[in-house]
């Protein structure tokens, strides 16, 4: 269905425009808010507050499309939900991260400092971010 059949669905107060708005832009709703809150019941309740705001909104308005409409409501919810991003459920969610760990017996043997400049020196220009600990040579905390 059309955004203008389905913008006149909600001008006649049709329960069906939201059936028909959920059915033509729920899925990319629901990827977009994912992303953003990676909790499927965040997710729901997001999606439940952008229908309902689509809803009290056309009525008085009348959008030539749903598009900007939905990404403006959605934005308006996680702002109600006082959303904070969560880096680290977004890195378990999508399985990937920016960080490479490296753990160095010691700084004090210039091999090992040597080995993880270039480390850095290399990979830092792909976006990556290093997480570094010191071992000081024992490998029971080097293993931790």
């Amino acid at each position: 269905m059309e955004d203008q059949e389905i913008i006149a669905l909600f001008g006649s107060r049709s329960e069906q425009a939201i059936v028909e708005l959920s059915h033509k832009y729920g899925e990319i709703c629901k990827k977009i808010s994912f992303n953003i809150l990676n909790d499927v019941r965040d997710v729901e309740e997001c999606l439940n507050d952008t229908w309902l705001g689509v809803w009290n909104s056309i009525p008085p308005n009348n959008p030539d499309s749903l598009t900007v409409e939905n990404q403006e409501i959605i934005a308006n919810a996680l702002k109600e939900l006082d959303y904070k991003e969560n880096k680290v459920a977004r890195i378990l969610a999508n399985g990937k991260t920016e960080f490479i760990g490296v753990i160095i017996p010691n700084l004090m043997n210039h091999y090992y400092s040597e080995m993880l400049n270039r480390i850095l020196l290399t990979y830092e220009q792909f976006g990556y971010k290093f997480l570094v600990f010191i071992g000081n040579e024992n490998e029971v905390s080097e293993r931790q």
